[in-house]
């Protein structure tokens, strides 16, 4: 019977404090939803009422996404999923039909996909 209780506390415990790594990110995540959020006020006034709507609603996305995985909630996992293969198809195609063969893009997608690969290979620490 003690044996048990001491699983669930520490089941609690791991559940309250989220891995480093995850920590940083959802940190870097919710920084930049925020700035996406804010950079939609001027894009509102340049470039209408679709761009800064689509620039707002991703940072809202991303802040929500953020709060989730720091609570390691599963849902979340699968909000930054689709929001990564969005990135990750935006990437591709900025590289794709670009003047310009920019290296960096390549190297921001395989950060995206690096991302994407660790947070699956922890998706059982992830509440339902």
């Amino acid at each position: 019977m003690q044996m048990m209780k001491k699983n669930t506390e520490t089941t609690l415990t791991t559940a309250e404090k989220p891995p480093i790594l995850i920590v940083i990110f959802t940190s870097l995540f919710l920084f930049d939803g925020v700035l996406s959020v804010f950079s939609a006020i001027p894009s509102f006034v340049i470039g209408g009422i679709l761009m800064g709507g689509l620039i707002g609603g991703l940072g809202i996305a991303k802040v929500i996404t953020a709060i989730g995985l720091r609570k390691m909630r599963k849902w979340a996992l699968y909000a930054l999923t689709t929001l990564g293969v969005i990135g990750i198809s935006l990437f591709f195609y900025l590289y794709l039909f670009s003047d310009q063969k920019d290296f960096t893009i390549l190297g921001m997608a395989l950060f995206e996909i690096v991302t994407l690969a660790y947070f699956w290979s922890i998706s059982n620490k992830f509440d339902s």
